[in-house]
């Protein structure tokens, strides 16, 4: 081979070769700036987006440590606003992508069949969409499904049904994914579909809070 053919195979190989290092290092620098994960396009219609509501921040991780409360009763006025705080603006939902589809992360599903079953059993009647009983097992089997999702792995000492919760208040610390920043970033969400909403389409947008018996 002549000196000048060898050349000109290394100077193309080491063209190829930094442009595949530029190509890692811009996708390397877009994994990151999207918290870990892969930028894509989604439309939003049909099956077209992310599996999972991306927390611009991540969720970190922090401790819980069970402890009964005199708080989020069966019934009263107070047990009502009590499980009402647990709804964040938008009632747990997200507006996505250039349509505003809305959607809801998991968590917020969860917390609504929690509320549901509540308001069932101190309302005592199973009329109406909220307490009827298909939506009510629809909710038993899907805070089954959430429970064998998570597999909380923490010990719990001696048996339950023994404790006196009277007195015996507190149970065990637990590490979970800061509830706090999801809550944030739901209500971030909401007050960005409604900026969409007053500045775009000039219609101010409804009231998101839930009331004590809806979702």
């Amino acid at each position: 081979m002549k000196a000048y053919q060898f050349a000109a195979r290394i100077a193309v190989y080491s063209s190829t070769l930094a442009v595949f290092c530029l190509l890692v290092l811009i996708l390397c620098g877009d994994w990151k700036s999207s918290g870990g994960q892969a930028i894509r396009e989604y439309s939003y219609h049909g099956f077209d987006h992310p599996d999972h509501f991306i927390v611009s921040d991540g969720l970190p991780t922090v401790e819980l440590t069970v402890e009964e409360s005199v708080h989020y009763g069966l019934s009263g006025d107070q047990a009502d606003a009590d499980w009402l705080s647990n709804s964040p603006l938008g009632v747990g939902h997200v507006h996505l992508g250039e349509i505003s589809r809305l959607m809801g992360p998991s968590m917020f599903h969860e917390m609504h069949c929690i509320r549901s079953i509540r308001y069932a059993i101190a309302s005592g009647t199973r009329k109406g969409p909220i307490s009827s009983f298909g939506h009510i097992g629809h909710c038993f089997n899907y805070l089954r499904q959430a429970i064998l999702c998570d597999a909380d792995l923490t010990l719990e000492p001696g048996d339950a049904l023994q404790r006196d919760f009277t007195v015996d208040r507190v149970g065990m610390t637990h590490t979970c994914h800061d509830w706090r920043a999801m809550y944030g970033a739901v209500e971030k969400s909401y007050h960005m579909w409604e900026d969409h909403l007053r500045e775009v389409l000039n219609i101010t947008s409804p009231n998101g809070q839930g009331s004590s018996n809806a979702a």
